[in-house]
């Protein structure tokens, strides 16, 4: 009887601590920021940044390949800018479009 209430309660401490873990956190550079929506190109290099950063929206979707691009939501205040290089800490999951769409839980630049 010890034994399956100690694995029943092992089972429920692992099923609590997955629950309470944070969202995954992405790097890349800002392309555009507008009141609390922002254009982010994932795991882009400063390099790759100049070559984007004087396309519209339909130039970067329709380059191939092109950027990984995800539109952010965002609540709070943020001084970011294009080009800035920066962390996004993901509240929930990433929706599979073109571009992806996210929220954001907590953003900061990278010096």
């Amino acid at each position: 009887m010890f034994r399956f209430s100690t694995i029943i309660m092992i089972g429920c401490l692992l099923f609590v601590l997955t629950g309470c873990s944070s969202g995954e956190k992405i790097e890349g550079y800002i392309l555009e920021n507008n009141d609390g929506e922002i254009l982010f190109a994932e795991n882009a290099s400063e390099e790759e940044y100049g070559t984007w950063k004087e396309l519209s929206f339909n130039e970067l979707t329709e380059l191939s390949p092109g950027p990984s691009l995800i539109v952010i939501t965002y609540e709070g205040e943020n001084n970011l800018q294009p080009g800035d290089h920066v962390w996004i800490m993901i509240d929930g999951d990433i929706a599979a479009s073109y571009p992806a769409q996210a929220e954001a839980k907590k953003m900061g630049q990278i010096e």
